[in-house]
């Protein structure tokens, strides 16, 4: 949230440079405003973006220790950064307890006899006469619901998701797979697959011209690597597809042959003060700025296979 350092401001459009200061405070700002913008428009696309707040910025602003913490949050670093024990300016520890605090509110809403699930949390709560319980299952999800009477169950449809389908009959509405069920105990069954993809950006984000990064549903990944010179470390990845691996780190090999290990976001700058890379050179790929066909409300997209665009 903000594109310049000084003064933490926003610059023009698409000015999205990878290096921004990207402060925790403001990915915290960014939740409680995307929760307002649900309850005034009831869009899923809403959550699109601040899952990507709460699974990528939020933790990587917290050491693994638990003890040392970061205020900025930069897509790209050459190396030299430190997480402080301590700050002169000690607001952004405080804004992700409250950040937690208010985590539990956003996962599910009702209004009337219509009851939302938004984030893919594993969670259960009580709202009036509504009882739910989401938990993981090998496909996906099972939400299980207990409820007095009829309810209306909207269950968003992540943008991420591949594949996604319902164990009931469903309607959409505003990116929400809606379900009606009756009185008593009901269990829904939500499969989908998040296997890590190539993104790009929209084309006139100048900085990620010709660029891929690589999500795993809604979990970004980058890579840390010891090099001399931050030149040094701009690879071009080749056309093949990422491999996820059994640690969870994720593999993209480069036109040279040599294999990178992407590891997810959160988990940047515990290992020292690395340089860090999310956005990479992509061989073939050139991000056409007149071409800005399907990119209509969108920042960014899955690369389809080459050929295929």
């Amino acid at each position: 949230m903000g594109a310049h350092r000084d003064d933490e401001r926003f610059g023009q459009q698409y000015e999205l440079p990878n290096d921004a200061y990207l402060e925790t405070c403001a990915g915290v700002g960014f939740l409680f405003f995307a929760e307002a913008m649900f309850r005034l428009t009831g869009e899923a696309s809403v959550w699109d973006a601040a899952e990507s707040t709460i699974v990528n910025l939020l933790p990587a602003a917290v050491s693994e220790d638990g003890v040392h913490y970061t205020y900025e949050n930069p897509l790209e670093s050459r190396g030299g950064r430190e997480r402080w024990s301590w700050h002169g300016c000690p607001c952004c520890p405080p804004m992700l307890l409250k950040a937690a605090g208010e985590l539990p509110s956003c996962l599910f809403a009702q209004q009337g006899s219509t009851v939302w699930m938004n984030l893919y949390i594993d969670a259960e709560a009580e709202l009036c006469s509504v009882h739910l319980s989401l938990k993981s299952a090998a496909h996906g999800k099972t939400l299980k619901v207990k409820t007095a009477g009829a309810q209306e169950v909207r269950i968003r449809i992540p943008a991420w998701a591949h594949g996604f389908s319902l164990s009931v009959p469903y309607t959409e509405d505003k990116g929400y797979a809606c379900v009606k069920i009756p009185a008593g105990e009901s269990a829904i069954e939500i499969r989908y697959e998040a296997d890590p993809v190539k993104i790009e950006a929209h084309p006139w984000v100048g900085a990620d011209h010709g660029r891929i990064a690589v999500k795993r549903g809604p979990v970004l990944y980058c890579c840390e690597k010891t090099v001399e010179k931050w030149e040094e470390f701009d690879p071009v990845l080749s056309s093949d597809p990422p491999v996820l691996n059994g640690d969870g780190t994720v593999t993209v090999t480069t036109e040279d042959g040599e294999a990178l290990t992407l590891i997810e976001y959160r988990r940047w700058n515990n290992n020292g003060p690395l340089p860090m890379r999310i956005w990479f050179r992509q061989a073939g790929w050139s991000g056409e700025p007149r071409d800005l066909s399907g990119w209509e409300g969108r920042l960014y997209r899955e690369c389809k296979p080459e050929g295929t665009r």
